[in-house]
């Protein structure tokens, strides 16, 4: 089929992924208080633990810092999906993180 030949299919992204991001977000935290990493980190325990999250990151006050972790984590990830299907090579994955940094450079001024 031409489809088949034309389109590849993103893989997809299981809710494991999600929460294993939550967990290194987490423990980047290095320059909090570890009240607070055991409060992120017992919000991410069991079921609910996006909606816990999400709401904790807000109170803790480090939401721009997740946000910014997490799209890096995630231009990272799809970066190297590109490269890994050969539809960029090594230099337009170092390009793309860099523009990247300048994006998130731009957006804190």
């Amino acid at each position: 089929d031409e489809d088949e030949e034309r389109f590849i299919p993103i893989p997809m992204r299981g809710s494991r992924n999600g929460w294993e991001q939550m967990e290194r977000f987490i423990l980047s935290l290095d320059d909090i208080d570890e009240t607070v990493v055991r409060l992120l980190h017992n919000t991410i325990q069991g079921r609910g633990a996006f909606a816990r999250f999400k709401e904790a990151i807000y109170t803790a006050g480090v939401e721009e810092r997740w946000f910014e972790f997490s799209n890096r984590e995630d231009t990272a990830e799809v970066l190297e999906w590109l490269y890994s299907i050969d539809l960029i090579n090594e230099e337009d994955k170092k390009r793309g993180m860099e523009l990247f940094e300048e994006w998130q450079a731009k957006r804190k001024k």
